[in-house]
């Protein structure tokens, strides 16, 4: 038994040392074939438009796109890309959707990747002309990179905007959400739960930039866009956002399964009932066996008030009627 054991350790040994050895070679060829001239070379890099217009507390993007400038011999080589600090960089919130890393990436000899690029105009911004800037690079020589430049024209806040502005306790929050709205402050937060009556479960959001979105392993139902997100803070802030007229110009949404509902102004200053009114009469049943609870983030518990409780814009409530329940939003 102790020959077996050691002539199996032995073996075990020599095979480690010859993957070793391949993984050196391999990881030496790779290094000497970019180490040849045609392959150390700036990277191709393209933006979708060079100059942006947005209203400040909204989010805008462009497209950004970097092309492997390496002779075919070289084979695949790493490339990064994002945008930097330069100019006006600290002055918005940028990302690259999708990453919240580093973004390293490999491409084969004239092969092209492109990338939706973040752009975070916060509430407090002064109007204005800004430039914002992109560097791609080569990653086995950060000196052979590539930038370019784009022009951001800043617009003021505009009075039809709904702002919705959470002020958060540590612990669980809930906070007003609807797909594709910029969400500033709070910048320690990067994932937040949404509810998903389609399957019963908390669908994990990601945090890219000013913006949240399902993460890439979870669903994007169509009647869950404009729901409400649990956040969890370990510091007293406030969220903000602003949205756009036309997010909500026909929106609805189905409450149908407990879905967390963010009030907008089309329900600022009406009474609770008059939603558990709206869902009784779709599903012929009483308002008062609609269901209608708030979230108490100071005591971190379910609370259920009073159909009579006047609804505030930028709340969000759990709805759950006894049958399907569309409600519209604006």
């Amino acid at each position: 038994m102790e020959k077996w054991k050691k002539g199996n350790i032995a073996i075990a040994a020599f095979f480690a040392a010859l993957l070793v050895v391949s993984l050196a070679s391999a990881a030496g060829a790779a290094a000497s074939a970019q180490a040849q001239p045609g392959c150390s070379v700036f990277p191709g890099l393209s933006l979708g438009e060079e100059k942006i217009t947005v209203i400040a507390g909204r989010l805008s993007s462009v497209s950004i796109t970097v092309a492997g400038a390496q002779d075919a011999s070289c084979g695949s080589v790493q490339y990064g890309v994002d945008f930097t600090n330069g100019y006006d960089g600290k002055s918005f919130v940028l990302a690259l959707n999708g990453l919240q890393e580093r973004n390293l990436f490999m491409l084969a000899p004239g092969a092209s990747k492109s990338f939706e690029g973040l752009i975070g105009v916060p509430p407090g911004i002064e109007p204005g002309n800004y430039t914002i800037q992109v560097t791609a690079y080569l990653e086995t020589d950060h000196w052979k990179q590539v930038s370019k430049t784009l022009q951001v024209q800043v617009k003021p806040a505009v009075g039809s905007d709904t702002v919705w502005k959470t002020s958060l306790n540590i612990g669980w929050n809930l906070v007003p959400y609807a797909e594709g709205i910029g969400v500033y402050g709070c910048d320690e937060i990067i994932t937040g739960y949404r509810y998903s009556p389609t399957t019963g479960e908390y669908t994990q959001m990601d945090r890219f930039g000013a913006r949240f979105s399902p993460a890439p392993f979870e669903p994007n139902a169509k009647n869950e866009r404009f729901g409400g997100m649990f956040v969890f803070s370990t510091t007293r802030c406030s969220m903000e956002s602003r949205v756009a007229p036309e997010t909500l110009a026909n929106a609805k949404v189905s409450l149908f399964g407990g879905q967390l509902l963010s009030i907008t102004p089309e329900w600022n200053g009406k009474e609770a009932g008059a939603i558990a009114k709206e869902c009784a009469s779709q599903s012929g049943t009483q308002a008062s066996q609609v269901q209608m609870r708030k979230w108490d983030a100071k005591n971190q518990e379910w609370i259920t008030p009073a159909q009579s409780t006047l609804l505030s814009n930028g709340e969000v409530w759990k709805i759950l009627p006894t049958g399907a329940c569309e409600l519209e939003l604006g």
